[in-house]
């Protein structure tokens, strides 16, 4: 069985938090050599690396309290590592929090969003009802689009004697 746990505990190497694996490997390769019954707990097939860290980085968490940041001594975080594999399942789960459903959007934003949408395709569906009841108006309103753009003055291209413009450096071809 330890040979197992050893196995396990050096394929987990791969995808494990660096900074957290040698200290951690190297304890608990220490121990499995002293405790027959945490090698079979670390070999256990429901137990990773990955929620090993989850379980430490959490109990962190809780050591912290309110704080962003604590320091915590290597043989308490050994511990802890130790604690995850000696621990059913079931107990792990009562020790962590319940994570809060959020929703990605609040429902009122929702609801509005879908009656603002409403409203619009109301008014289109409104202004083309009336465009064809009155294809005047829509003749009205397109020369007045046409008469503003007219109205406004075109922007005159000035050159300057010996005054070089960013286009002067592009190449030409």
């Amino acid at each position: 069985m330890r040979e197992k746990a050893l196995a396990k505990i050096a394929d987990a190497k791969k995808g494990a938090d660096k900074q957290l694996y040698q200290p951690i490997a190297d304890y608990l390769k220490e121990r499995i050599g002293e405790d027959e019954g945490l090698a079979e707990d670390v070999a256990k097939a429901d137990k990773t690396w990955k929620e090993m860290e989850r379980y430490i980085f959490l109990q962190a968490k809780k050591t912290a309290g309110s704080a962003r940041s604590c320091a915590i001594r290597s043989d308490v975080v050994f511990e802890w590592a130790e604690d995850y594999f000696r621990k059913d399942d079931k107990a792990l789960k009562k020790e962590q929090p319940k994570e809060k459903a959020v929703s990605t959007v609040p429902n009122n934003v929702k609801e509005r969003h879908e009656k603002a949408l409403a409203k619009g395709v109301e008014k289109a569906a409104a202004a083309k009802a009336e465009r064809a009841e009155r294809p005047e108006a829509a003749k009205e309103a397109a020369a007045a689009k046409v008469t503003k753009s007219e109205k406004k003055p075109k922007a005159k291209k000035v050159e300057y004697d010996g005054q070089m413009s960013l286009f002067d450096f592009l190449p030409e071809g």
